[in-house]
């Protein structure tokens, strides 16, 4: 073979070489940003015996929403006991989807936002157990 011959066919795969290694493509898919988390308002208010209250929120990404009983008062022994619940809106009541009925200051709901919309917390004394009012702080995180 002529030298001429070769050297194009050792350039052409030096260049070819060269072009397999400049793929742009990437074999990771892409990834979905994580929404910035949303903290609500405290929902704040004074819990009656047999009594109960709802706050409503919109949920604006799907994603998990947590709800914090963050404090009940006057609580000395930290014996009080409520319904904490987390539902949807449904323009007239708190549709519960979650809840615990035996939760203290300090409990922590988290659920699944599986839609956008109108959410709602809700504490409650369905069975008569606080004697005395209990003022409350209710703090939301959702993402």
């Amino acid at each position: 073979m002529p030298r001429p011959f070769l050297a194009r066919l050792l350039c052409l795969a030096v260049v070819a070489a060269f072009a397999a290694g400049c793929d742009n493509s990437s074999s990771t898919p892409p990834t979905t940003p994580t929404p910035d988390p949303v903290t609500e308002p405290p929902f704040t208010g004074t819990l009656q015996t047999n009594g109960a209250q709802t706050y409503t929120f919109a949920v604006t990404d799907i994603g998990s929403v947590t709800a914090t009983l963050a404090s009940l008062d006057p609580d000395p022994d930290g014996n009080a006991v409520v319904s904490l619940a987390l539902g949807a809106w449904d323009g007239t009541a708190c549709q519960i989807n979650l809840a615990n009925d035996a939760a203290h200051a300090g409990a922590v709901l988290t659920a699944s936002a599986t839609t956008t919309g109108l959410a709602c917390a809700r504490i409650a004394d369905p069975n008569g157990q606080i004697t005395d009012p209990l003022t409350f702080v209710i703090n939301i995180v959702h993402f």
